[in-house]
């Protein structure tokens, strides 16, 4: 019996992989991963950036009218990211029109002011969980751009057809939010990553 064996009958959460996003005074994002597993499979730098997807959006009270128009903002800004094209050559920020208000970097800023830890972990075979935690300076915008941080980092750890794959899962789960799925439905925010998922490796 493989360790994910005798995890999923135990009904216990394997820690996968765990991420930190961080902000530096001058709008400068950039993400560490700190893989928990040496045999870490490429597929959970897809379920990353959908799982976080999902928990931001859900994050934002529909009741309040700031966080649902964050809530929209972010989904037009993915629909813009797939509309550049998924992959690791794709500036995210730029093609949104957010270069001047934030960037990304591959390496350290300086004088870091916002870091939000995130973990992701297996809970079945085509399912995770995520947990985060974020400062109480944490407003919507760096919440929304975060998101679109992760989503770049991601697309730099995957080779060539993982970006496909990537395209084609968050192409599902953007199209579901357009048609109106209830980002504030727990349920929808837990279990449209995974469909996602299984779109994308299924097409």
């Amino acid at each position: 019996m493989g360790i994910f064996d005798r995890f999923r009958r135990q009904n216990k959460a394997i820690e996968l992989l765990r991420v930190r996003v961080k902000s530096d005074h001058s709008g400068t994002m950039w993400v560490e991963f700190e893989p928990q597993r040496a045999d870490l499979q490429d597929a959970e730098y897809l379920f990353l950036p959908l799982c976080y997807t999902g928990k931001v959006l859900f994050n934002f009270d529909p009741r309040d009218s700031s966080m649902q128009l964050a809530a929209s903002m972010l989904i037009r800004l993915l629909r813009r990211c797939l509309d550049a094209g998924l992959d690791s050559g794709t500036n995210l920020f730029e093609h949104c029109e957010l270069d001047d208000v934030v960037q990304y970097s591959r390496m350290p800023g300086q004088r870091l002011v916002w870091e939000a830890d995130i973990r992701l972990s297996w809970t079945g075979i085509t399912n995770r969980g995520i947990k985060t935690h974020f400062p109480l300076s944490t407003t919507t915008q760096l919440s929304v751009f975060s998101v679109i941080a992760i989503l770049q980092a991601c697309l730099h750890a995957m080779d060539e057809a993982g970006q496909s794959l990537c395209h084609d899962a968050f192409e599902f789960l953007v199209a579901q939010y357009e048609s109106g799925a209830d980002y504030s439905d727990p349920i929808v925010g837990q279990s449209l990553p995974r469909l996602a998922y299984m779109h994308a490796i299924s097409g």
